[in-house]
């Protein structure tokens, strides 16, 4: 063999020993991997937080389970691989969640085995051998080979129990809520982040005369004016609206409101944003006060004090402020509502007056009890004569406030006096009466004789009139008869 020869033989050689270290170490590979797997699958059902098991098929027997599985199904000692899905369920049976038994058709496990079908979030009940029970979200599906055999299933079970009793306690609040909503003496609306009305209890159903789940945009719907204006709210203007838009709390707002079924009505009107953790706006809660029956209770006492002139106050004699109803600050030609304290209203009575009305407000206030005066006030140029009747409240044996009405008397003390010159007048017929025992004239203080008519017509507001007595007409036209 030549040399050229021999340096193929050599390099062929060469290629050959390259090659099988490669298939050596290719095996070396296989063989690692082939160590590592089963491993790498123990340590994952040692350690997933969920519970695990591998069923084989088609002897439907429990190949593996993870710790958790074990945990949950309550076999930790004992263990459950080994076991069919029959002797299993003997152990640890499932059921629905309403008690009910769980049919073949029904189990995840049997489905993904006889099936071949994946099963996913079925919500059942486990019952463990102690007799305890936990919620479980049951997953499983099929494990096919490269050929398309089906070689088993893999289920897994995530403990839902927590779960369950947080939405058996938000269901269990739900109902606490309903039910106090429905004996509010208030309406309450529920809104979302978006400002769509939700829900509302029976109370401010009645008030509208029914509900409409409708967003701000349509708020319209629900007809409403502000008391003091008269103004139409707008949709956005609506206190659940800006709670929702603009995170406002709202609180007493007058509004009269046109219900659904027609009827008016006035009602205090409050609204507060809900926010979560973060701040994030994600509802509201609007509240109705039907005070209808106030404000028409409100009106008609105001009526009956703009008719008999008679208006109610309060002093708060601790602040010293004085508030009374509009026909009190009438009477007093104020505008209603006009901060007013006893020096500003002492110096609106008559300075002959202010002593004596001072004097029976302090016998109130230290003597207790109350007290009744006529005083005189100017308005507007005019001159009123006022009746004061006031009660004095005490707190701790000492006085806080003084209660009462005062009364526009003026046209009463006009009577009055008129009353007086009239008595007066009549008086003046008292006592000796000259009168002339023939033609019955009668002489006045000159000496002058007059008709017995015109002496009292002038000293008194009557007025004769003339007639014949029955026994004067007989005398008088008995002859004519006669004749």
């Amino acid at each position: 063999m030549d040399r050229a020869g021999d340096r193929g033989l050599f390099e062929e050689l060469e290629r050959l020993k390259r090659r099988v270290s490669e298939l050596e170490k290719d095996e070396a590979e296989r063989k690692r991997s082939l160590e590592e797997t089963p491993a790498t699958i123990e340590a994952l059902m040692e350690y997933i937080p969920e519970g695990i098991i591998i069923v084989s098929s088609p002897d439907e027997t429990v190949r593996m389970a993870s710790r958790e599985a074990l945990r949950m199904s309550g076999n930790g000692e004992e263990g459950i691989e080994g076991l069919t899905l029959k002797e299993l369920g003997g152990k640890c049976p499932f059921t629905h969640v309403d008690g009910r038994k769980i049919s073949d058709g029904e189990n995840p496990v049997l489905v993904a085995l006889r099936e071949g079908r994946v099963v996913s979030d079925r919500e059942f009940t486990l019952r463990r051998p102690d007799g305890s029970e936990i919620h479980v979200l049951a997953n499983a599906g099929p494990v096919f080979d490269k050929s398309g055999k089906l070689l088993g299933a893999i289920a897994s079970w995530r403990d839902i129990s927590a779960r369950r009793r947080a939405e058996q306690a938000v269901l269990r609040e739900r109902g606490l809520l309903r039910k106090v909503l429905a004996i509010l003496p208030v309406g309450v609306w529920i809104l979302d982040g978006s400002g769509n009305i939700l829900e509302g209890n029976d109370e401010g159903q009645r008030i509208w005369g029914g509900m409409k789940h409708v967003g701000i945009e349509k708020y319209g719907e629900y007809k409403g004016r502000w008391a003091e204006t008269g103004r139409p709210i707008a949709p956005h203007e609506w206190a659940g609206a800006r709670a929702v838009e603009k995170g406002e709390t709202s609180l007493n707002e007058e509004v009269e409101i046109e219900g659904f079924d027609g009827a008016h009505r006035f009602i205090i009107n409050s609204a507060v944003p809900l926010t979560d953790e973060r701040g994030g706006i994600i509802g509201a809660v609007t509240v109705n006060q039907d005070i209808t029956a106030r404000k028409i209770g409100e009106r008609m006492l105001a009526e009956a004090q703009r008719t008999a002139s008679l208006g109610n106050w309060i002093w708060d004699t601790e602040r010293d402020e004085i508030c009374g109803s509009g026909e009190a600050y009438r009477i007093f030609g104020l505008p209603e509502g006009q901060p007013m304290n006893m020096e500003k209203f002492m110096k609106m009575v008559h300075p002959d007056d202010r002593e004596a009305l001072n004097k029976a407000i302090q016998d109130s206030l230290e003597r207790g009890g109350g007290y009744e005066f006529d005083f005189r006030v100017e308005v507007n140029g005019a001159l009123k004569h006022v009746q004061a009747i006031g009660r004095t409240e005490y707190r701790n044996g000492k006085p806080v406030a003084v209660r009462g009405t005062v009364q526009d008397i003026t046209e009463r003390k006009k009577t009055e006096n008129e009353l007086k010159g009239a008595l007066a007048r009549i008086k003046t017929l008292s006592g000796l009466i000259p009168i002339c025992a023939n033609c019955k004239r009668i002489r006045d203080d000159r000496g002058y004789w007059m008709r017995i008519e015109k002496f009292i017509e002038d000293r008194s507001t009557a007025e004769f009139t003339h007639s014949l007595c029955p026994e004067c007409e007989r005398k008088l036209y008995e002859e004519d008869k006669a004749a």
